[in-house]
């Protein structure tokens, strides 16, 4: 109909001309369920022998990456009768199907797991844990017996999926099942409450603390646990319930000697460090491996209000040596601001800006494939 083109050996999929995409958001009656449509033409695509029949090793043909990454994205955002039937096939026998390949290979972390490997052990249902389709996940529970706590190539069980992609509804129900363990690791030692506090997912922390079989200061491989990385990411409601159970130990050191009160105040999440300096079983003035207490790691990171809060704890003698050591923090910020605004200045005299935002680094956090961008760049899951 020539509305799309194919690009070259790379098979590329995109609209001919940015006006289309215009013209197609404005006219949605078009396309009343456009979420229902691609879902099932992924799905059937992939559900073609000729694709099924791909190794895991193959080459991409054309729709095979955007199929794989993106059917679930659509699918939770509606799925017909028809599409739920060939999602159910496609799930079966899911770990030797070459779209298992490609959606774990474009989550960083797991690139050596998977690289020269099979993904054996990755099932229909941690798929579904995966990229958190309920609507799939129960048909599919009801068609024959899985094991809830099998682990797969990866390391990961669903239940850890689920919490780990922070899909609360998933984790509901996963919790539901006869025989599921709760407090299983993966690889690093993290449990699904440690990786739901790291992120903070509250709704998920809430359901795995009510669990009498959930363990709240389990470490991981680093000797963090739950509390630490919830206080370290700043996550205060986490911080909150963690708090409130019974039989936890808020000063429980990692392997470089960081208590949850040092993680908050390095990183100077004052509201934290308030909740945490309340309690009578926290050290405030733990020294870590490298003797920095959370006192010195506010300070050296230049967290004011931080440091604040230790001088309201201090006698009169230190808390004047205190404020003197604001005084220096607050006029170190103010010459850092007054040096970068000269720099500014000068520059934009030359017809010059330096660039704001990232370092130039890149996230090589997990991901699971996000919302296609709705720009018609060229690559197909781009469109």
């Amino acid at each position: 109909m020539g509305l799309v083109i194919v690009e070259g050996p790379s098979h590329d999929v995109r609209l001919v001309h940015y006006t289309l995409q215009e013209y197609l958001s404005e006219n949605t009656v078009l396309f009343p369920n456009p979420h229902e449509m691609i879902a099932e033409v992924c799905l059937t695509y992939l559900n073609f022998q000729c694709v099924r029949g791909l190794p895991l090793a193959s080459s991409s043909p054309p729709l095979l990456e955007y199929s794989s990454l993106h059917w679930g994205y659509h699918t939770r955002r509606g799925i017909t009768e028809s599409a739920t039937t060939v999602t159910l096939r496609l799930l079966d026998r899911f770990d030797k199907h070459v779209s298992s390949k490609k959606l774990l290979s474009y989550n960083f972390e797991l690139l050596d797991d998977i690289s020269h490997s099979s993904t054996t052990g990755f099932t229909g249902l941690h798929c579904t844990a995966y990229l958190g389709i309920v609507a799939i996940a129960v048909p599919l529970l009801g068609r024959k017996k899985w094991d809830p706590n099998a682990i797969d190539v990866t390391g990961n069980t669903a239940i850890l999926w689920a919490a780990k992609k922070g899909h609360g509804a998933m984790v509901r129900m996963l919790l539901q099942q006869e025989n599921l363990v709760p407090d299983t690791t993966d690889k690093d030692g993290r449990t699904p409450l440690l990786l739901s506090a790291t992120k903070g997912y509250g709704d998920i922390v809430e359901m795995l603390l009510d669990r009498e079989d959930v363990t709240f200061n389990t470490a991981d491989s680093n000797g963090r646990t739950p509390l630490s990385q919830a206080a370290g990411n700043g996550h205060r409601h986490a911080v909150k319930m963690l708090l409130k159970q019974n039989g936890i130990t808020p000063d429980t050191a990692d392997k470089d000697g960081r208590t949850p009160l040092s993680w908050a105040a390095r990183n100077g999440y004052d509201v934290i460090v308030g909740m945490l300096l309340k309690r009578k079983d926290v050290t405030p003035d733990a020294a870590d491996k490298d003797g920095r207490t959370p006192l010195s790691l506010a300070v050296q990171h230049e967290h004011i209000r931080v440091v604040e809060m230790f001088q309201n704890r201090c006698s009169p003698a230190q808390g004047m040596a205190m404020t003197d050591l604001t005084g220096q923090i607050a006029l170190t910020q103010t010459s850092e601001k007054r040096r970068v605004g000269s720099v500014k200045r000068r520059l934009s005299c030359h017809g010059s800006a330096p660039h704001s935002g990232s370092n130039g680094s890149r996230n090589h956090s997990p991901a699971e494939p996000s919302q296609p961008s709705q720009r018609p760049a060229k690559r197909a899951r781009r469109f």
